[in-house]
């Protein structure tokens, strides 16, 4: 059954989620209503009658009871929570205002506070974010609009067999390793002990099935899974041909820090992050160009500290994966051929960046290296070398694309991956670039909004931590700031001093931060736009310091005075010789919503005014168009080979997304025979660290957001829980798995672990015991599972 992406979820379980309070309610016999509470009332001034039902305000039943004490009593202790919503960006806004967000908090601490919401977000879909508050902060959480609920946080773990049989074995593993001796898998068989040879033999081999694994991630360089991961191949999608994957954690960081009033801090992770560990995404921003050699008949290209054309790049080992922390940037030269034969780029710009594989950092002591390409139609980048051996060699790597997306090298050549670099889902590419479009032939001067031909608005990377702005608006061919674009001007250069009551003014001196375009403000105030409330700042110094002018330089004595009408700004003290003043300031013009290019006027374009376009649009990442909008971040769309995503089992530590997908779909390659070796893998990793159940969504819609197309998967394989949770299947991920299961997309399976607590009552953990879920035990029986 095919569902509509506007179709709103109405689900029992899910309204049943605001009713699950155990106190606070009494009845009576005759169950007449004696008493309405508002939603401001306290629950400790409720008086509790026998005979009197009570009814509790509504934020109150929203609020998991474990939670509810710490609430009444106002506790200023920190506590993990999620909450559970269908409007993220009102959620956003609080946690901003709170500073307790840890991805937010890096935000919020640079912007002095001077936040508005950039964009709401009414999904159709309950979101999930994780924050630490104080206990007092979660009415008022609560209260916001969209929240579902706010639980105390019981993260999922990963199901491990833990038991002396499997304790014995792994000792014995260890010790042949230690011997030098090849261990060799003892439940090799398992798919026979299981009768799956049977189901193949009646044609049933998981032919076009796509299971998804939701787990650490995976290693598709196993032998076993060479090949097995899931393809879009609906041709009408953007992502065709391309393996399907998502990794919740980099996409959250990439469009949280992106998502920002203040161009000045927009971050989108890992871009301009020089640690860049938390992000699979690989920032490929650096550009630079191939070097020849005569005398050695070499190519090459360097990747070092402010080269290239001024990016900054990575540094080599931050978090000692080698054992010792190397903090030095990377400053390394590759070779790329001879004058007979070089990897070329087709536009002569190469952009390169490093990977994000523990493990391989782990064993060379230093991140690797990538290069991205335009083979073959210049600025549409196609191809990605990695320097698995970390030779400083890019001409030994297979190239990885498309249609060979997996990085591997074999080291040995008996046809098997001895090295894997992941499996490459997206390079960024620009699709189109436009110039003069008419937004507005002629305004009638109330219009609230407008859009432009194209969706999809690139935010393109340069030198130096800079952003070309995602699109740029003129008003009768005068620049049109973006509402978030940072202006400067000058005020004060000369030096000669300034006495007490001088005035300056802002005028069309002033230039935008991203394009260092000028802002006509004497116009653009005469047309109606004028300065955002708030933003006006002014730094003053002099030879040996400066800081930002407050409101008052002494208590109680003004430092200036400002006229929003003139743009006049006048100085109330004298200012020494050698000082000097300049200006930041933002306008109330327009927001763009980046996926769709719909424009939001804040100020009404002035009647008969002309309103076009200069812009580039281009591929999102996979998926962050639907994710943008649900948590109601702004969409970063990178500009052509300024990203690449590979998915793996990256992080030091994981493998159990690779055992689970082997046990599905392992080919017997090697000496790992999954139970379904005809399905193909939707890859979800990071799950762990997310600190949601967003990454079902995925499983259920693909890329396109929509479940029943053919991007999804059919079978979503959970081989977790959560062994805090006492199972009764009411929890919030039990409830949410059966709302998926049966009413948002009931063509998808769920199974579910039961939990590897043993035997006896109560152990099965969530969302083990969800209605509409196959719960699946496991046991050890010497090496037989």
């Amino acid at each position: 059954m095919m569902q509509k992406k506007g179709t709103k979820i109405i689900s029992t379980l899910i309204i049943a989620l605001m009713l699950f309070s155990s106190f606070g309610v009494l009845g009576s016999a005759s169950g007449e209503v004696t008493q309405h509470l508002s939603a401001d009332a306290e629950i400790s001034t409720i008086p509790m009658e026998r005979g009197v039902i009570h009814h509790t305000p509504v934020w109150y039943e929203k609020i998991e009871p474990s939670l509810r004490k710490g609430v009444l009593e106002g506790s200023k202790d920190l506590v993990e929570i999620t909450v559970v919503t269908t409007n993220a960006g009102a959620l956003n806004s609080f946690a901003r205002t709170y500073m307790t967000d840890e991805d937010i908090l890096k935000e919020t601490e640079k912007t002095k506070g001077n936040l508005r919401l950039t964009r709401n977000s009414d999904s159709n879909v309950p979101v999930t974010r994780t924050l630490s508050v104080p206990y007092d902060a979660i009415k008022n959480i609560a209260e916001l609009p969209g929240i579902v609920g706010v639980y105390r946080s019981a993260k999922p773990v990963p199901e491990k067999i833990d038991n002396m049989v499997f304790r014995q074995e792994q000792e014995r593993i260890d010790e042949m390793k230690l011997n030098g001796e090849l261990p060799v898998p003892q439940d090799y068989t398992t798919a026979v002990e299981h009768k799956a040879d049977v189901a193949w033999g009646m044609g049933y081999d998981g032919s076009n099935v796509n299971v998804a694994v939701v787990d650490t991630g995976i290693d598709f360089a196993n032998p076993d899974l060479v090949g097995q991961w899931a393809v879009d191949t609906n041709p009408n999608s953007s992502y065709y041909g391309w393996p399907i994957m998502w990794d919740p954690v980099s996409m959250d960081l990439l469009l949280a820090y992106f998502t920002a009033d203040n161009d000045w801090w927009r971050y989108p992770y890992p871009i301009f992050a020089t640690w860049g560990e938390s992000s699979w995404y690989s920032d490929t921003t650096y550009e630079t160009t191939a070097d020849y050699n005569a005398t050695t008949d070499s190519y090459t290209v360097t990747y070092t500290l402010w080269g290239g054309f001024g990016y900054p790049n990575k540094r080599v080992d931050p978090m000692g994966w080698s054992g010792a922390v190397n903090s030095s940037f990377i400053d390394r030269t590759y070779y790329i051929g001879n004058n007979t034969t070089h990897i070329v780029s087709q536009s002569g710009i190469y952009h390169m960046g490093i990977t994000k594989d523990d493990y391989l950092t782990s064993i060379y002591g230093t991140r690797l290296g990538i290069l991205v390409v335009d083979s073959t139609i210049p600025g549409v980048y196609d191809t990605v070398y990695v320097d698995l051996d970390n030779d400083g060699d890019f001409t030994d790597e297979n190239p990885v694309n498309k249609t060979n997306p997996l990085a591997y090298q074999d080291v040995d050549g008996d046809g098997a991956p001895d090295i894997s670099g992941g499996l490459l889902y997206y390079i960024s590419n620009t699709q189109g670039s436009v110039t003069g479009e008419v937004v507005i032939a002629s305004a009638i001067g109330n219009e609230t909004g407008a859009k432009l031909a194209n969706g999809h608005i690139v935010t393109d990377i340069q030198p130096y931590y800079t952003l070309t702005p995602s699109n740029i608006l003129y008003v009768n061919g005068s620049y049109l700031p973006f509402y978030s674009e940072p202006i400067y001007q000058d005020i004060v250069t000369d030096g000669t001093g300034v006495l007490a009551n001088s005035t300056f003014y802002l005028n069309d001196t002033s230039i935008g931060f991203s394009t260092y375009n000028p802002v006509n403000f004497t116009y653009l105030l005469s047309q109606g736009y004028g300065i955002t409330d708030g933003t006006l700042e002014l730094y003053y110094g002099n030879a040996t310091d400066e800081y930002l002018m407050t409101e008052s330089d002494t208590p109680g004595m003004l430092n200036y005075m400002f006229d929003p009408t003139t743009g006049a700004i006048t100085i109330l003290f004298d200012m020494e010789p050698g000082s000097y003043i300049y200006a930041m300031y933002q306008m109330d013009t327009y927001t763009l919503d980046f996926t769709t290019g719909d424009i939001g006027f804040i100020t009404p374009p002035p009647a008969g005014a002309n309103i076009t376009a200069d812009y580039q649009y281009g591929l999102s990442v996979p998926y962050s168009d639907v994710y943008a909008e649900r948590m109601g971040y702004d969409n970063f769309i990178p500009a052509s080979g300024d990203l690449v995503a590979f998915f793996g089992d990256f992080d030091y530590g994981n493998t159990h997304g690779t055992l689970c997908a082997s046990s599905v779909v392992g080919t017997w390659t090697s000496w790992v025979s999954g139970t379904a070796p005809g399905a193909k893998i939707i890859g979800i990793g990071d799950f762990y660290n997310a600190g949601g159940y967003d990454a079902w969504y995925f499983a259920v819609e693909g890329y396109d957001g929509i479940p029943g197309t053919g991007d999804e998967a059919q079978i979503v394989s959970n081989s977790f829980g959560s062994p805090t949770i006492n199972e009764d299947g009411w929890n919030y991920a039990s409830r949410l798995a059966y709302d998926i299961t049966t009413n948002y997309a009931p063509e998808t399976t769920f199974v579910v672990s039961a939990g590897n607590g043993g035997w006896g009552y109560g152990t099965v953990t969530s969302p083990g015991a969800a209605p509409g879920v196959i719960t699946v035990g496991a046991g050890v029986n010497m090496a037989y599972r």
